[in-house]
């Protein structure tokens, strides 16, 4: 077998049903960067992990297609020096229960179907007259897609100023090349891209970083008409560009200086620009006095003429005489006046019979705006009015319920307004959420979930009446608008009689449910006369109404408007925050109770804001989660937390465990495992130091998902701790099957130890069933003595709190190193 498989050109891996690679020839283990004995034995997951869209096997890609968990997802394949690739798979069983994965590296077919699409794009917003500036990220971002390396950049060539100003920078060092940017002479050292520029040639340079790790700096120049009209920038580590990827560049920037030439024609680019951009369709253009010159294919088969028969004519030979004289008035009225028009109309088969299209005329226009020709462009609705029907409906209604979603939702609310403005009417929007409808959902499964959602939908509409407006604005969330209100206490009672209904039990099987419901209310004209403040302000108020409780409903205030303004300027803040290093860490330790050594540090952000001083981390920490602005700010704890143990491992104090806490935020970016790994590798530091502090609500809120990344992470060696425990919802039988390793006892069950037997109880029921798990135990929020000798008493393993320390500056946690343990 072996000889087979290493006589074949093909790239071959044998596995066993456990995902162990068996056999493999030396073309797969050059493709990925090992020699053959390197991999034999490994888990194929090594080389071809799972995927991140649906990380359902463990082992790896391979057995999500056994499965057919897997589709038409695109599948990557990791080398040995960690880039990911492309990489087209094909798995076949053999007779004795092991498979045969046949892989191709398809780099080249997914690199020229994006740099493709990408030109594709490029193209069209050339033709409708955008310049570099308009999509110079849009290139970056796919390119991205393709090359992940730490910077890109596109710059345009400024003659005047003897430089090069960025317009756009994506990648990990794009502070390197910040948007506006100007690279001069006048800089100690002449950019790259400000030579490549003048010499109108790919310039490169070599350049390390702060650890001596060797980087190529390469500028490629965009050309037109002999004239730079740009330049792409690429930092990427000296072993990753080869020529083959300097070709592909100099290809694309050689491509993208031939896009940009047509926006130096502006009389070709306009009449190109139309007639490419429609070629699917029946097009024709004329002169100035509208005799056809030119007319496609598309056009001929639409009308039945051929082109012989219409160049030189008016297009009037096919007006089908429905149309009033004063509709063809209007439309040469706005076309001769240089405007563009559009609008349906019958017209006239060569047969004789007739046709509905919509027609759009273009008038192109010379540099003194005179009209020059008109580019009109048919689309036969005859074939289109069902699909676009089927269409219309997807894309406005969601599938499950039936309802309009959030896109219909919101235009039907602009239309309401303008009808009640005009009208003096009342308008109230209600946002209503199920509440606790994930734990069910997670708990009975989707097929089930899905069920309750549809009863929702339901009990819902049988509370309000035919003038009335319902949709599905998200998961578990609903949009009510109350047409022609005449007094509140109508909403009131309305929002009352819809949480009760959704209160109602609901038979699943032999399982009994009850839900509760929240709601936040806002009213047109005397809250705001603005569609979307008034969608933020219902929307604000159902968050005020969760956060009350279940089964509560609030009207939006004037209070809750001052808030959001707050919330908002809190958000903006927070984003030149993290730009100008206003956050720092502070550490608390975490002391073993058996040594009296500092056995870990937990690392709490802080943020000092230039003139409001000190916010307080439940302020912005919430703020960050609602804005995604919490994945930056994580990256930016661990990275800082990572780089201070690293400084105490060089000091002597090692083995020691630094905790981050993560949030649920965290667990919706597909590069959190990535980017740990990257910061861990970066500074050398072991997995195992590094904490990962979740809440058991975070555990609960997606049991399957959050299952899978933790034995990831775990897998990679990241210890798990969960925070707070015993005050959130969980199960045993899914704390057994995560991969924890601590559990951190909440504070408030610490707080009255010494005065309260209950807690005592509670805190030694905890300690008991982590150490049955084989858990450690940490005890937060430990004040005096007494509860320290307590703890100590129950076997806790370790505590933290103010009595042992509070949370200190690097400075003073070191200082405060020094005295507890003994540098090894």
């Amino acid at each position: 077998m072996s000889r087979q498989i290493n006589d074949v050109s093909d790239a071959l891996i044998v596995i066993d049903e456990q995902g162990l690679i068996q056999r493999i020839n030396p073309v797969a283990a050059s493709l990925f960067g090992y020699a053959c004995e390197e991999l034999i034995g490994r888990m194929i997951r090594d080389i071809l992990p799972p995927t991140r869209q649906n990380p359902s096997e463990e082992k790896g890609i391979v057995f999500e297609i056994l499965n057919g968990r897997v589709e038409s997802v695109y599948k990557k394949g990791l080398k040995k020096n960690g880039l990911s690739f492309p990489v087209d798979l094909f798995v076949v069983p053999n007779a004795d229960g092991t498979y045969t994965c046949v892989v191709k590296d398809d780099t080249s077919r997914f690199f020229h179907e994006q740099i493709e699409t990408m030109a594709n794009v490029v193209l069209r917003r050339v033709l409708i007259g955008e310049k570099l500036e308009h999509f110079a990220a849009f290139i970056l971002e796919q390119l991205r897609e393709v090359f992940p390396f730490p910077l890109l950049w596109i710059g345009q060539y400024e003659k005047d100023e003897k430089g090069v100003l960025v317009l756009s920078s994506l990648g990990g060092l794009s502070q390197l090349a910040a948007p506006r940017t100007l690279f001069t002479h006048s800089d100690q050292a002449v950019h790259p891209a400000v030579l490549a520029c003048e010499r109108m040639e790919t310039v490169s340079d070599e350049v390390a970083d702060e650890h001596g790790r060797p980087y190529k700096m390469i500028a490629f120049p965009f050309l037109s008409k002999k004239a730079v009209v740009g330049v792409l920038t690429v930092l990427a580590p000296k072993e990753h560009m080869n020529h083959i990827i300097l070709n592909r560049f100099e290809n694309i920037a050689l491509r993208l200086g031939m896009i940009l030439q047509i926006s130096e024609d502006q009389k070709f680019l306009r009449l190109l620009s139309t007639a490419i951009s429609s070629a699917m369709n029946a097009v024709f253009i004329t002169d100035q006095h509208g005799k056809i010159m030119w007319a496609n294919e598309a056009f001929t088969r639409l009308t039945g003429y051929g082109f012989e028969e219409v160049v030189g004519r008016h297009p009037s030979f096919l007006y089908s005489g429905l149309q009033p004289p004063e509709f063809y008035k209007e439309m040469w009225s706005n076309i001769k006046a240089g405007r563009s028009w559009r609008g349906e109309l019958v017209d006239r088969h060569k047969d004789g019979s007739l046709f509905t299209i919509e027609q759009m005329i273009t008038p192109i226009l010379d540099y003194e705006g005179r009209v020059t020709h008109y580019v009109a462009v048919y689309d036969d609705l005859t074939a289109r009015k069902d699909a676009e029907g089927k269409i219309m409906h997807l894309s406005n209604y969601d599938q499950l319920t039936g309802l309009p979603n959030r896109s219909l939702f919101h235009e039907k609310l602009k239309q309401i307004l303008l009808k009640a403005a005009k009208m003096n009417e009342c308008v109230a929007v209600l946002f209503v959420d199920i509440s606790n409808f994930n734990r069910v959902n997670d708990t009975l499964g989707h097929a089930a979930g899905d069920q309750i959602l549809k009863l929702m939908a339901d009990r819902i509409l049988s509370c309000v009446t035919s003038k009335d407006w319902i949709a599905r604005i998200d998961g578990d969330e609903f949009a009510v608008i109350l047409r022609d209100v005449k007094q509140p206490d109508e909403i009131g009672d309305l929002a009352h009689q819809i949480i009760r209904r959704i209160q109602e039990p609901i038979k699943m099987d032999k399982d009994e449910i009850v839900l509760g419901g929240c709601a936040g209310i806002a009213l047109f004209p005397y809250d705001t006369t603005d569609s979307e403040k008034l969608i933020n302000y219902a929307d604000m108020t159902l968050f005020k109404a969760k956060k009350a409780g279940p089964n509560s409903y609030f009207f939006f205030s004037q209070q809750l408007n001052n808030e959001i303004e707050e919330r908002l300027k809190l958000e903006q803040d927070m984003r030149k925050a993290l730009v100008q290093n206003e956050f720092f860490l502070n550490y608390q330790p975490q002391v073993d109770l058996k040594t009296g050594r500092v056995s870990g540090w937990e690392a709490l952000v802080r943020w000092k804001h230039p003139q409001k001083g000190l916010i307080p981390p439940n302020l912005f920490i919430s703020a960050a989660e609602d804005t995604g602005l919490i994945v930056p700010l994580f990256l930016f704890v661990l990275e800082e937390a990572v780089k201070q143990l690293k400084a105490w491992n060089k000091m002597g104090y090692r083995d020691m465990t630094m905790a981050v806490n993560v949030s649920s935020a965290q667990f919706e970016d597909i590069r959190l495992t990535e980017n740990i790994q990257n910061i861990l590798k970066k500074y050398r530091v072991k997995a195992k130091s590094i904490e990962l502090e979740l809440t058991e609500s975070l555990l609960m809120k997606d049991v399957y998902e959050t299952q899978q990344i933790l034995t990831h992470l775990s897998d990679n060696g990241v210890r798990i701790a969960i925070d707070d425990f015993g005050t959130g919802y969980s199960s045993l039988n899914y704390l057994r099957r995560f991969p924890v390793n601590k559990l951190k006892i909440d504070r408030s069950f610490v707080k009255d130890i010494d005065t309260a037997k209950e807690n005592i109880a509670i805190v030694k029921a905890i300690i008991s069933l982590g150490h049955i798990l084989g858990l450690e135990v940490v005890a937060e929020g430990v004040e005096n003595a007494k509860q320290l000798h307590l703890l100590k008493r129950l076997d806790c393993d370790s505590i933290q709190g103010f009595f042992l320390g509070v949370p200190m500056s690097a400075d003073d946690a070191t200082l405060f190193l020094q005295k507890k343990n003994k540098a090894s």
